[in-house]
């Protein structure tokens, strides 16, 4: 054979043996891409929650009526909706903040989770799944979410719309003047101003207390239900607000005054600091 054909012979088996070696390559390593696939999948994938972790409305409700102990409500809805109707004493923590926020609930609480509706079911169900895995055991997801338990007709809180014939036949209004002979008589009610503590503090309306409208709902036993309610802030929206925000967490008798401080101001009422 001659030195020509013998290294033709020669480059047809190192190509060869190089066709094998990609082969190979190629094969092992398409295989533990999809062990590692396969990995990764069974990491993600929300297994669906079981029936006994879900909550009917009307079970919930009792939970809440006995107070049970530790029970620790998220709402998990966007901060629109969350404000304009919820469930007292629910957290708001809106979906796509959970897994960063999750860290501050206390694990041995009574957890449950409030979504929309049905249709939001499997990211519940991929939340369920990850609280699972960080040790969350009472854990329970509301079946049905809002539009549910507003079906149900469970008690809500709201901000009040103006617009909402409902809303406004929760409100009473009295007129400045009206205001104003009850204080100079000394008539049993509460007067209340939800403005900040710093407002409050540079001139508020005489015998008045102070709750920030945005602490209502964590403080509301601090105010008697038992007598009637006069509320003013430093906007009429924001005071027709808060009034159906009261009406709802059982302040039946409340009322605002007409025009807000601003009209108690403009009729020289007094305002002391």
């Amino acid at each position: 054979m001659s030195n020509i054909e013998e290294n033709k012979n020669k480059i047809v088996l190192i190509g060869f043996v190089l066709i094998i070696v990609v082969i190979v390559i190629t094969f092992t390593r398409d295989s533990i891409g999809n062990k590692k696939k396969n990995v990764d999948e069974t990491e993600t994938v929300a297994q669906p929650v079981d029936e006994t972790n879900y909550l009917l409305p009307k079970e919930l409700q009792q939970k809440i009526i006995q107070k049970e102990k530790d029970l620790f409500m998220i709402d998990v809805r966007d901060r629109e909706s969350y404000l304009a109707e919820h469930i007292e004493n629910t957290i708001n923590i809106p979906m796509e903040f959970i897994y960063q926020e999750y860290d501050h609930i206390d694990k041995k609480n009574t957890l449950i989770i409030i979504g929309a509706d049905y249709s939001d079911r499997k990211d519940l169900s991929e939340l369920f799944t990850f609280l699972k895995k960080e040790n969350f055991e009472k854990l329970y997801v509301l079946s049905g979410g809002m539009t549910a338990w507003k079906d149900s007709y469970q008690p809500t809180v709201s901000i009040g719309n103006p617009e909402s014939l409902e809303d406004i036949a929760k409100v009473s209004f009295l007129n400045p003047a009206q205001v104003n002979i009850a204080i100079q008589n000394d008539y049993s009610a509460i007067i209340l101003d939800v403005r900040s503590k710093k407002d409050f503090e540079n001139g508020h309306i005489r015998g008045a207390i102070n709750i920030p409208a945005d602490e209502i709902e964590k403080r509301k036993n601090e105010i008697s239900s038992a007598k009637e309610l006069i509320m003013y802030s430093e906007s009429t929206l924001k005071d027709f607000q808060i009034a159906v925000k009261l009406y709802d967490l059982g302040f039946l008798a409340t009322y605002i005054i007409d025009g807000g401080l601003a009209s108690w101001t403009e009729k020289n009422f007094e305002l002391i600091q």
